[in-house]
């Protein structure tokens, strides 16, 4: 929906009266028996009357202004919701407040501008002065809330706008393009992570998700390039290790590419023993040189890593029985 300014501010004013009585409510419940959510109602109760203070003193002052123009308000009304959305019942009622705080574009004016101008240095002074950080993650909030609800496109629109007040963080930009890809495909998600590689070329969870993506529409040559890409910036990266070594024994199946795999394989595996996906995935690229003994011990690792894990167990009496050494089952 898009808001003027007064639409925003009538809407804001509704939801805050709606926030003051559910916070009197809980917080004088004598029989109220969830300290969690009388600490932040506590919080949204000094929160609001920090609002209403200053709404009172602008009156007084004869001057006639907006919660959603004024940078204070904007900055509370940003923790309140921020607080709103820790406790479920309400969630939907933090969504309805940041929704409006974030379409109110007046309210962001002098931080939009100094971010076109590509002042950084001056847009974060103004995150250390109190308004900026709440609304950037005001606008991570919605994007979150929408994205469980599964309402892609509301996401799309929420990690949108926190793109634009938060440039500086390469995982904004990469939330963005998960969304975008369940919401508008994959090829809108890879150009939005063509651009994020531009601004963070040293990033490399934005290569992983950008190689995952070239990989499932078909283009396992880039893809590969990207894993590679990642793992030369960061060795220890075990999902770009699992990734790649998937990739070599699916697409290539080269002796010298298996070889590879299972090198990815062993150094994945060390990086987090306890998957039983990395162990299962050694496996079968140890089986696909002939290493059964091998390939049984990884598939047993798996098993250990994950009770009942059927398939593993399948793959590993198959290859036990191809080596003569049946298991107990089957004696």
């Amino acid at each position: 929906k898009k808001w003027n300014l007064e639409d925003a501010h009538r809407h804001i004013q509704v939801i805050v009266e709606r926030l003051f009585s559910a916070a009197n409510a809980v917080f004088d419940a004598p029989s109220h028996e969830d300290p969690p959510a009388i600490v932040v109602f506590s919080s949204l109760r000094f929160l609001i009357g920090q609002i209403q203070d200053c709404q009172e003193n602008e009156k007084s002052a004869d001057r006639r202004t907006h919660f959603a123009a004024n940078p204070f308000w904007v900055k509370h009304l940003s923790l309140l919701s921020l607080h709103m959305f820790h406790l479920k019942p309400y969630r939907q009622l933090a969504n309805d407040l940041a929704q409006a705080l974030m379409a109110t574009e007046k309210a962001l004016k002098r931080g939009l501008l100094l971010i076109r101008r590509r002042d950084f240095v001056v847009a974060e002074k103004e995150c250390d002065k109190g308004m900026w950080r709440p609304l950037t993650e005001v606008c991570r909030c919605v994007g979150d809330f929408q994205t469980e609800k599964e309402n892609w496109e509301d996401a799309v629109v929420a990690y949108q706008r926190h793109v634009r007040v938060s440039p500086l963080e390469p995982t904004v930009f990469l939330n963005y393009a998960l969304v975008v890809d369940r919401a508008r495909g994959k090829e809108e998600a890879i150009r939005i992570l063509y651009k994020a590689i531009r601004l963070f070329p040293h990033h490399a969870a934005l290569y992983l998700e950008r190689g995952k993506l070239r990989k499932q529409v078909g283009d396992a040559c880039e893809a590969l390039v990207d894993f590679s890409t990642a793992i030369d910036l960061n060795g220890s990266f075990c999902e770009c290790l699992f990734e790649r070594g998937k990739l070599l024994i699916e697409e290539r199946r080269r002796r010298k590419d298996v070889e590879k795999a299972i090198l990815d394989f062993s150094n994945a595996a060390s990086l987090e023993p306890t998957r039983p996906e990395i162990h299962f995935e050694l496996g079968k690229a140890l089986e696909m040189l002939g290493k059964d003994t091998e390939a049984a011990d990884s598939y047993g690792r798996a098993m250990n890593a994950e009770e009942g894990h059927s398939t593993a167990a399948y793959r590993r009496a198959l290859v036990l029985i191809r080596c003569g050494n049946y298991p107990p089952s089957f004696c």
